[in-house]
C-alpha cells in the first residue's frame, strides 16, 4: 500500500514540474473584458516571459486606432497592472504586450467600455 501511494505522490510531483515550466513560459493578460475606459485600465495580471510594455489603444472599425498609454513590466507575474491614459477615451480598448526583445506582440486583449 505505502509503495502504490508512494509511486502516486512521486509521478503527480514529476507531473507537475514538468507541467510548470510550460505553464510559466507564456505570456498572458488576465483582467476584466468590461471596465470603465475613459482614464486608465486595470489588468489584474500580466504574465510576461520578458521584460517589455503593456500598449493600450483604442480599438476602432479600422483595427488600432490610436495609443492612449503604456506601462512598463517585468519578467514574471506583474500584478494589479494601471495604464493611464494620456487622453480621454470614450469607447473599447485594446491592451498589447510586447516584449522589449521583440518587434511583434506576445498577446492581445479587448476590454469594452463600460457604459
Amino acid at each position: 500500500m505505502t509503495s502504490s501511494l508512494t509511486k502516486s505522490i512521486l509521478a503527480v510531483t514529476v507531473a507537475g514540474a514538468l507541467a510548470a515550466p510550460a505553464f510559466a513560459a507564456t505570456d498572458h493578460i488576465f483582467a476584466d473584458y468590461s471596465q470603465d475606459t475613459r482614464t486608465q485600465i486595470e489588468l489584474d495580471l500580466v504574465r510576461a516571459t520578458a521584460d517589455g510594455q503593456i500598449i493600450v489603444y483604442e480599438s476602432n472599425a479600422d483595427g488600432l486606432g490610436s495609443i492612449l498609454g503604456e506601462a512598463e513590466v517585468h519578467a514574471g507575474v506583474n500584478p494589479h497592472v494601471k495604464v493611464n491614459f494620456q487622453s480621454g477615451n470614450i469607447g473599447d480598448v485594446v491592451a498589447v504586450l510586447v516584449p522589449n526583445d521583440a518587434n511583434t506582440p506576445s498577446t492581445v486583449f479587448s476590454i469594452s467600455a463600460d457604459d
